[in-house]
């Protein structure tokens, strides 16, 4: 008894660490990190203007989930590029780089210039020309270079020396999105969306990247080279919609669509589909898996020969859709052994027809009533699709002698 006390005291204790443990998980959750570079040791972090405590080089942790304009500063340097702009996701960890350029120095003046003249020879015999130089009593004859100074003239600005101009070549980029609402990144930073256009680039390797939009399918991340033969790369990034197309029966037995239209029928010997949602597949509901279904069988008991139940569904595709997205087919449903009225075999198999042409025949569904759990049938049609209208028509194959059970259509 007197362990207890002691035994819920502990309990409590690592209540409270676990609890601790959780909020600030959830706190760092909530907020990224950014690493800043420069080539210059020295250089301040500056973030939205303000300078951080932090020099380059050190991560600054717990930055809330927004949108920065990040440079760098030192005395004397100028970044290269002037700024950056991030949009920094919860639980992000950036990094920029930035290059530090001399700042040029301010000119130098010269006052006075000196000039120089010929050296000239000064004999014994003109004392007169030079009487401080050449005393009477020297013969000698002696050769002395004569140095004039000259000032600035008075009202006129003095000869300036200018240091060179420090030239780096740079490149830029050109990039548009359709639809022009697409995020652009250009080395996993955030620039703009739909036209950016971005100058004084270093030469090298750029990788360009897009954003998501909803329903559109992202183009791929390109890389392109910025070099002194082609500074300027125009991009573009094209995003397709995203394809899924569906008919399928809700819990009540009612027919559900997606992007499409959708129609039950018949078809004779002379393969053409006839529209009857009489004489066309049943739905039934299926005990075994508590499910409402199309039953997929024979059409009419009274002709020879009996005819086969067929679903068509139609639907459209993009005038982008170029075939380079593979599309793929998933047949819901199940294969059994309940036989048509008057065979022997036990047979089921399905048909899938697209825009008039045979895609596959004799299908044996992968699920079986009974025996195995439920999936799809999943039938490649890609290339039998065109931009606009299509139609898709599943039905009961001509040597199939059970019935097929099919509850959902996708196509994606």
């Amino acid at each position: 008894m007197r362990r207890r006390p002691l035994f819920m005291a502990m309990m409590a204790a690592v209540a409270a660490a676990v609890c601790l443990l959780a909020a600030f998980l959830l706190l760092r959750e909530g907020h990224g990190s950014l690493l800043v570079m420069a080539d210059q040791p020295g250089a301040i972090v500056v973030l939205n203007g303000a300078q951080m405590p932090t020099p380059t080089g050190t991560l600054i942790r717990n930055l809330r989930a927004d949108t920065y304009n990040v440079t760098v500063s030192k005395p004397g340097f100028i970044p290269q590029p002037a700024s950056q702009i991030i949009q920094l996701k919860s639980g992000d960890s950036a990094r920029l780089s930035f290059s530090l350029l001399p700042q040029p120095s301010a000119p130098v003046e010269v006052p006075r210039k000196i000039v120089s003249e010929s050296p000239r020879k000064i004999t014994s015999a003109s004392p007169q020309e030079h009487p401080q130089q050449m005393p009477a009593a020297v013969k000698s004859e002696k050769t002395y270079a004569k140095i004039k100074i000259e000032s600035a003239p008075i009202g006129k600005e003095p000869d300036r020396v200018t240091p060179k101009e420090i030239s780096t070549p740079t490149g830029s980029l050109h990039i548009t999105t359709q639809p022009d609402r697409g995020g652009v990144y250009v080395d996993d930073v955030f620039r703009g969306a739909g036209r950016v256009t971005l100058e004084n680039l270093k030469l090298g390797e750029v990788v360009v990247r897009f954003g998501e939009i909803s329903g559109y399918r992202s183009p791929a991340p390109q890389k392109v080279f910025l070099a002194l033969d082609k500074p300027t790369v125009e991009v573009e990034g094209i995003y397709l919609p995203l394809i899924f197309i569906a008919a399928s029966l809700d819990v009540s037995g009612r027919v559900s669509m997606q992007k499409a239209t959708l129609e039950t029928g018949y078809v004779m010997g002379d393969g053409q589909p006839h529209i009857d949602a009489v004489a066309g597949p049943e739905i039934k509901y299926l005990e075994e898996t508590h499910t409402f279904v199309w039953e997929m069988g024979y059409a009419f008991t009274n002709r020879n020969p009996p005819g086969q139940d067929v679903i068509e569904m139609t639907f459209d595709l993009p005038e982008r859709f170029d075939g380079v997205k593979p599309l793929e087919l998933r047949l819901y449903g199940y294969g059994s052994d309940k036989r048509f009225p008057f065979v022997a075999s036990a047979r089921s198999s399905f048909d899938v027809i697209v825009n008039d042409r045979v895609a596959r025949q004799d299908i044996a569904p992968v699920s079986q009533l009974g025996k195995s759990a439920a999936g799809f049938d999943a039938v490649p049609i890609n290339s039998y699709l065109r931009p606009g209208k299509n139609s898709l028509r599943v039905q009961t194959s001509g040597s199939s002698r059970c019935y097929y059970y099919l509850y959902k259509i996708v196509l994606m």
